[in-house]
C-alpha cells in the first residue's frame, strides 16, 4: 500500500494525531525548536492546511474527504501536497487559531494550522487538542 494512502487511513482515528502524546493546551510557541512523538498532517501550503481544518467545521466526514483529496494532489517533486509525516525535527515560526472542528471520529477538537520548517523546507501542519468540555 501507498505510504500515503496509509496515511489517509491513519487519519481515520482522528485528527488530534498530533495531540495524542502531547500534554499541550495548544501548539508550541513561535521559536520552539523540537519534535512530536507522533506524525503530523503536514502540507506544502498554508492554504492546503487551512483547506483540511476548514472542512473539520462542517463534519469529521469532510474532514477526512479533504484529507484524502490534499493527499492525492502531487507537488512538482511527485509527493502529496499533504501527509501523514513523521517530522524527526521542526521550528515553530507562527500559529493560527482556527477554532474548534470535528475530528474523523467525530469528536470535537480545537485545531491550530502551526508554520513550522526544517533545514529543507517550510511546511504548514495541523496541531489539535479535544474539547476539554466534551473530554471531561
Amino acid at each position: 500500500m501507498n505510504r500515503y494512502r496509509t496515511g489517509a487511513a491513519m487519519i481515520a482515528a482522528g485528527l488530534s494525531l498530533i495531540c495524542a502524546s502531547s500534554s499541550r493546551a495548544e501548539p508550541p510557541p513561535p521559536m520552539w525548536v523540537g519534535t512530536f512523538a507522533v506524525p503530523v498532517v503536514a502540507c506544502d501550503t498554508e492554504a492546503h492546511a487551512i483547506a483540511i481544518a476548514n472542512a473539520g467545521k462542517e463534519s469529521g466526514e469532510a474532514l477526512l474527504a479533504t484529507y484524502r483529496q490534499m493527499s492525492t494532489i502531487v507537488d512538482d517533486k511527485g509527493d502529496p501536497v499533504c501527509a501523514n509525516s513523521q517530522i524527526p525535527y521542526l521550528m515553530v515560526n507562527d500559529r493560527e487559531d482556527v477554532g474548534m472542528a470535528h475530528a474523523a471520529d467525530g469528536d470535537l477538537i480545537h485545531i491550530w494550522i502551526v508554520h513550522g520548517g526544517t533545514s529543507k523546507r517550510d511546511f504548514w501542519f495541523i496541531f489539535a487538542q479535544p474539547d476539554p468540555q466534551t473530554t471531561a
